[in-house]
């Protein structure tokens, strides 16, 4: 049989041919809008997190760090201590697992090496400008400032810079070089800082007199109480204050049982440093009215704490602190967390149980 002799196959369609667009839907073009990434939406610090890690894939590090430090005065900080809402939002995370962008930018903060660059403000002249703290929001305010060519002086009561930074952020998080050198790249921007100065009313008044612009950024180290009986006992130490203790004295405390009120990152901060300062045989435990996994802290200190052998007690709050000389035991309350539907702010309610 030869080729010729095959009659080809005719393909015919039983169903209707209405499903398939044609006309004027053919000559439609798909319409590309120009917007933001996710995950540099969600950055607070608005961070080119696309554009740096671009860099970064080429092992172009200085060119990545150059591009963070447009935005960010601290990445050495943020590559270690940010919650990194940017990885939450990542595409990446809908195919398998979200970029993890908080480690490669503390890879880009070491390895890379860069000066920032400085800008120009447009019908502006250079003003004298005095901060008051040099905490994170005194640094980054000196940072941008000193960028566009304003002479800044910074005025810190405590010896060294840092703020929240160096004396509420335990060493094995945040050392205290990298933090210095993060510092030290801020003022060399020609930013003069005068530490040890407490600024009362009256100095607060002359500074004012010899800058043209002044700004505070002095912190909110007032601590939150418990609202428990015997509060005020030697032997209840508010978080901030033991972690500044630490961070700059070195104390050590000789306490075989700790107990820590709250579930935020600072709670975790001070159950894990008096798991390293306190007795070796210690036993840590933290308290708070949120089931463990409501937990305001971020996940992964959640999850350190409890591999370091951390008991974690989720619907409970302090209702007594008993003891006179030294703190015998704390009785806890059965509570839990809710939304106020007025003001929108949540806040700790009793709940039905046992005490222990």
């Amino acid at each position: 049989m030869n080729l010729q002799d095959v009659e080809p196959l005719t393909p015919c369609a039983r169903g209707t041919t209405t499903i398939f667009k044609t006309g004027q839907w053919s000559q439609k073009k798909p319409f590309y809008m120009e917007k933001l990434s996710p995950c540099r939406e969600a950055c607070p610090a608005g961070s080119d997190i696309p554009s740096f890690l671009s860099f970064a894939a080429e092992g172009d590090f200085d060119h990545a760090l150059e591009l963070l430090l447009q935005e960010n005065p601290l990445p050495c900080v943020c590559g270690r201590v940010c919650y990194h809402p940017c990885q939450t939002e990542c595409n990446r995370g809908q195919f398998d697992q979200e970029v993890e962008i908080r480690s490669l930018e503390r890879a880009i903060a070491e390895f890379g090496s860069a000066v920032p660059k400085t800008m120009s403000a447009p019908g502006h002249s250079p003003q004298s400008i005095a901060i008051i703290g040099s905490g994170p929001a005194g640094l980054s305010c000196a940072y941008f400032l000193a960028r566009f060519g304003h002479k800044v002086k910074i005025f810190e009561k405590n010896k060294e810079p840092g703020g929240v930074l160096r004396y509420g952020i335990p060493d094995y998080r945040l050392p205290k070089g990298v933090l210095r050198k993060e510092i030290n790249r801020i003022l060399s921007l020609g930013i003069d800082l005068e530490s040890g100065i407490n600024v009362d009313r009256k100095m607060l008044d002359n500074i004012k007199s010899r800058h043209d612009t002044l700004f505070l950024s002095i912190g909110t180290w007032i601590p939150r109480r418990a609202g428990a009986q015997n509060e005020n006992s030697k032997d209840v130490l508010h978080g901030l204050d033991f972690l500044a203790d630490r961070n700059s004295r070195g104390a050590h405390r000789d306490k075989k049982r700790v107990v820590v009120i709250g579930g935020g990152d600072v709670a975790v901060d001070v159950a894990r440093t008096a798991l390293r300062v306190c007795a070796r045989d210690v036993k840590v435990t933290m308290v708070a009215p949120e089931a463990l996994d409501e937990f305001p802290a971020i996940p992964e200190s959640i999850k350190e704490a409890l591999e370091e052998g951390i008991e974690i007690i989720g619907g409970y709050r302090p209702s007594e602190f008993k003891g006179t000389e030294s703190l015998e035991y704390v009785r806890l309350a059965p509570a839990k967390v809710d939304k106020d539907p007025r003001t929108g702010m949540y806040r700790m309610l009793p709940a039905k149980g046992k005490d222990l």
